[in-house]
């Protein structure tokens, strides 16, 4: 294989075809999300614990970044005081594919809940 190769190089035709092959299933379906469904449907414990609840601790930890941004940062005794800074922010996070779906229906549900004033 090495030796294969070497003498012939993959084109760049090759590399794509292969790696929409991997990202794009015949019925369109990703291979990770076939994968993550597999796993849940088989040994749905192990899903629960790496997907899902890892899921909910990074839009937790996300969520609570996003706060501190909007408290005020001045304490007099035990008491915070300053106004709270409501300018936009941007956070950026780095997370596995595999768990962008579960953090944007998290982002969605815990939005929707402040919007509708069940947060």
């Amino acid at each position: 294989s090495l030796l294969w190769s070497s003498l012939w190089p993959t084109s760049e035709k090759e590399i794509k075809e292969w790696m929409d092959s991997i990202l794009n299933g015949k019925d369109g379906e990703d291979m990770l999300t076939k994968s993550i469904a597999d796993l849940n449907k088989h040994f749905p414990g192990i899903g629960s614990v790496i997907i899902h609840e890892r899921d909910t601790y990074m839009f937790c930890k996300l969520q609570q970044t996003a706060l501190a941004f909007f408290r005020p940062q001045e304490y007099n005794g035990n008491e915070l005081i300053g106004t709270y800074d409501r300018s936009p922010k941007t956070i950026v996070a780095v997370v596995g594919a595999g768990h962008c779906p579960g953090i944007r229906d998290l982002a969605n549900k815990s939005s929707a809940a402040m919007v509708n004033g069940d947060y």
